[in-house]
This record gives C-alpha cells, sequence and structure tokens, in this order.
C-alpha cells in the first residue's frame, strides 16, 4: 500500500484492513482479481488488483470495475486483468463494463487503448472544506466508482 499510494498527491485509503471493510463485508457482491508477479517460475508479490461488481439491471447488465491499483511500473499486470474481465463480462453475456478514472491518471490512456471511451465528466459532491481543498489543487489523483457510495 505504501508504495502504490507514492505516485498520487490524493488516494483514499487502500490498506487491506480498508479493502475488506469496503468491498467484502458489505451487502454488494464484489470480486477481487489479483495480479501477482512471477518470480523464477514462483508466484511472487502482489502488484496489483481489480475489484469488480455485476448489476444487473432491467435494461442492461454491466460489470463495474469498482476499484484499482496497481505498483508503478506493473501496467501490464493491469492490462492483463482488465483483459480478463472483459472476457469474463463477454463469458457472463454482460452488455458494458463501467470505470471511472481522471484523465490525468496513468490508467486513463491504458483504458482508451483496450477500447474504453470516454463518456463524460462525473460530478463529485464534496463540501468545501480542507478536503475539498486538496481534490481540487491536485495533479495525480486516483480517485474510483469504489471511493464514493455509487456501487
Amino acid at each position: 500500500w505504501q508504495e502504490a499510494m507514492r505516485p498520487y498527491d490524493f488516494i483514499v485509503d487502500r490498506d487491506r484492513s480498508s479493502i475488506e471493510w469496503r468491498y467484502f463485508n458489505s451487502p454488494g457482491h464484489y470480486q477481487l482479481t489479483i495480479v501477482r508477479q512471477i518470480v523464477s517460475g514462483a508466484v511472487g508479490p502482489i502488484r496489483g488488483y481489480i475489484v469488480d461488481r455485476v448489476l444487473m439491471e432491467e435494461t442492461t447488465n454491466t460489470l463495474v470495475v469498482a476499484d484499482f491499483l496497481f505498483l508503478p511500473k506493473h501496467e501490464l499486470g493491469f492490462v492483463v486483468a482488465l483483459r480478463y474481465l472483459m472476457q469474463r463480462t463477454r463469458d457472463l453475456s454482460l452488455f458494458k463494463v463501467l470505470a471511472w478514472c481522471p484523465r490525468v491518471h496513468l490508467a486513463f490512456g491504458l483504458f482508451k487503448a483496450l477500447g474504453f471511451r470516454t463518456t463524460g465528466m462525473i460530478p463529485v459532491i464534496s463540501y468545501r472544506d480542507a478536503l475539498f481543498d486538496q481534490i481540487e489543487t491536485c495533479q495525480a489523483a486516483h480517485f474510483t466508482i469504489g471511493d464514493s457510495d455509487n456501487v
């Protein structure tokens, strides 16, 4: 967690207890995809993860990328994990995959390269306080749907 948060001016806590509380001790059903590096043929340390949730609705069924985080210089692992999710979406006959990613985030270009498209800005409502000022002035934010109450 300490290494993964370094590139960001703003990032919500993603240590193990926070991830468990947000996704696995909640009423929603989430799936965790962990990416590990293979070292000398053995399973190595975690390099990143994606948390997703399938939403079955009246008009469309969607796989939502609730959260993701990868260590710097392990973008290939992120691409592999996204391809896995896209295949899962096809296997489950889902209509679309949805993710939030700030344009300034390194992952934005990776999402675009895999065929994701920008559909517009997502308004984030916040009280005008010290946290709001921090978010408004940061150059490198990591903010996902899972950081909100929208999934």
